[in-house]
């Protein structure tokens, strides 16, 4: 693999670009193309299994409506995760035990973002169970889950996620206060000033979710060092 210096490549639901998000073929795709992160959404079944899919209701991605937290895992298992996507081979929803067993052979981690309340110590349990405790860290906009999770694991890299117009100070106090491991920006908030006051802490700049090799360039002459993409193949190529 050649030196990718310090860019972070988070491979954004896999590589759902060109497989279906959230599903083994997108996460192993990305894997075998070297991207040293995968990015995933976690949700709980009615049955409590913890299952990797980004919406509650499964309609937008399998076209059959049903919703995760009350349903079994049997129920989900039936459904077609890659039915959204034309040509795409049928895919069902995998468990996160299924992702940590199928990526065990690559040198990726996995950042999880939780999709709802009370997710984060059933996934350490899970790595920890699955032997991936330090192969994995933590993402979302709530950062009360990013709390959680540094109070659990005190090691653990963790990523907030930011919208526009939030307030940078709050913003950096919190980073700072529980040991972030880097603030992702979305890209129409990020400013070379902003950049810079996010290194100025001691905290990585990232970009979230930056599909244009164009903007990719751009961030990288900012000093941006994290970014999620729906094309991690492409962008490692730039690398």
């Amino acid at each position: 693999m050649r030196d990718r210096g310090q860019v972070q490549i988070f491979a954004h639901r896999g590589n759902m670009s060109r497989f279906p998000e959230n599903t083994l073929p997108a996460f192993l795709s990305a894997a075998e193309a070297g991207a040293p992160w995968l990015e995933l959404d976690i949700q709980m079944t009615a049955d409590g299994h913890l299952v990797v899919t980004h919406d509650e209701d499964t309609l937008r991605v399998t076209g059959i409506s049903c919703n995760v937290p009350q349903a079994g895992i049997a129920a989900l298992k039936k459904l077609n995760f890659g039915a959204y996507l034309p040509g795409a081979a049928p895919c069902t929803v995998p468990l996160l035990s299924e992702v940590f067993e199928a990526i065990r052979p690559y040198s990726c981690r996995i950042s999880i973002q939780p999709k709802m309340n009370g997710l984060v110590a059933p996934a350490l349990k899970l790595a920890a169970a699955c032997g991936m405790e330090t192969r994995i860290a933590f993402n979302d906009i709530n950062c009360e889950y990013l709390i959680e999770a540094r109070r659990r694991a005190p090691h653990i890299p963790l990523f907030w996620d930011r919208l526009p117009g939030t307030d940078h100070e709050t913003d950096f106090e919190l980073a700072t206060r529980y040991r972030f491991t880097a603030l992702m920006y979305l890209k129409e908030a990020i400013s070379p000033e902003l950049v810079a006051q996010v290194q100025s802490l001691g905290i990585a700049a990232g970009a979230c979710v930056v599909n244009d090799l164009n903007d990719f360039r751009r961030f990288r002459e900012l000093g941006i060092t994290h970014y999620y993409t729906d094309f991690p193949i492409e962008f490692l190529n730039e690398l």
